[in-house]
């Protein structure tokens, strides 16, 4: 009790001390702070950037009697999504993944069996004629979007796909021809975003594991994420990547070129709450290829990762957002530490 009178002490103290609070801050949980999770941790801090991304997260309070403690703030802005995760959960992300196959992918829009062999495609119980994307980043999980999995019921994920009308994917002819086989995949766990808003589409990422490991093979392989920090802290903006994924009317997997944007390039074309452009990211289509592709679809970016340029996930594509050329991604480096925190060996 004296814990939670020392809080509302302390909050109504800043907002007495801070004339220039302009309530601005808009998200679709605008609550009573004292209900938001982990509120007694977060004050606990007394940091100045706690301290500010409080006023920042402040989305109401009564003007004429602060003392009312009648102050609300987006919960979602003030949950703790970079945590670092330590060693032994960055581990489980392997070093060697997203091989580019220089011969085959870079100066064409044209997708090849064996081009990109780390994408996952399932269906759900939601939505069973259509299919989201998904991306497999160890021999046990997939990265994939919240709104694809959320309160729906994933039974198999299939893997090494290309066609999702034939049984085999070729290519070559005569003694060269080399075919992939798809494999599917039974789901053990279903771990959404604690965090997930469905109107708002905020902390849009989820993960998909597995009941048994992914047996990696020529036509399998995983796909590199933004684990280490000065990768985490590069500027993307303007830089040219790759959407990969299968369109919504389409049964070949396809690609597009994209080009990364700046938030107020984004914003005027899609409007963001403070909450959802902490942790999004824009791109433009700049292919011919305008087809809405699944959500889920991974964008990608060559990054020199290690020793080698690697195709690394910086973005993972929304539903419904498909306002050509325009598409609108969860910042994956933003959540690094969610994701390691949630895998299990």
């Amino acid at each position: 009790m004296l814990f939670k009178v020392w809080i509302v002490f302390v909050v109504v103290s800043l907002i007495l001390k801070c004339d220039g609070i302009a309530e601005s801050a808009q998200c679709s949980d605008c609550t009573d702070f004292k209900q938001c999770p982990g509120i007694q941790d977060f004050i606990s801090k007394k940091a100045s950037d706690s301290m500010k991304r409080f006023r920042d997260a402040i989305c109401y309070f009564d003007r004429q009697n602060p003392r009312s403690y009648g102050v609300k703030v987006c919960c979602s802005m003030l949950q703790e999504v970079e945590n670092r995760p330590t060693p032994q959960q960055i581990d489980l992300l392997p070093d060697r993944c997203g091989e580019i196959n220089q011969d085959r992918i870079i100066g064409t829009e044209k997708v090849l069996p064996f081009d990109f062999t780390w994408l996952a495609v399932f269906n759900t119980t939601r939505t069973p004629k259509s299919h989201c994307t998904g991306s497999i980043i160890n021999s046990k999980y997939i990265l994939t979007a919240a709104d694809c999995v959320k309160d729906v019921e994933v039974r198999t994920v299939r893997v090494g796909e290309y066609d999702l009308n034939t049984d085999l994917d070729c290519i070559g002819y005569g003694p060269e021809i080399d075919c992939s086989h798809h494999t599917d995949m039974d789901v053990e766990a279903i771990i959404v975003h604690e965090g997930f808003q469905w109107n708002s589409r905020e902390h849009n990422i989820a993960l998909i594991r597995l009941k048994s490991p992914i047996n990696f093979k020529d036509d399998l392989d995983t796909l590199c994420l933004p684990k280490a920090t000065k990768i985490q802290e590069l500027s993307i903006t303007n830089k040219r990547g790759l959407m990969v994924g299968w369109g919504n009317h389409e049964s070949v997997l396809l690609k597009s070129y994209i080009s990364v944007t700046n938030d107020t390039y984004c914003d005027n074309h899609y409007p963001r709450s403070a909450a959802l452009r902490k942790h999004t990211l824009c791109a433009l289509n700049m292919s011919k290829n305008s087809s809405c592709m699944d959500a889920g679809s991974p964008l990608i970016i060559p990054t020199k990762y290690g020793d080698y340029p690697r195709y690394v996930q910086y973005g993972i594509l929304h539903s419904s957002i498909c306002i050509s050329p325009f598409r609108l991604y969860t910042d994956v480096a933003s959540y690094m530490g969610w994701i390691a925190q949630n895998l299990l060996e």
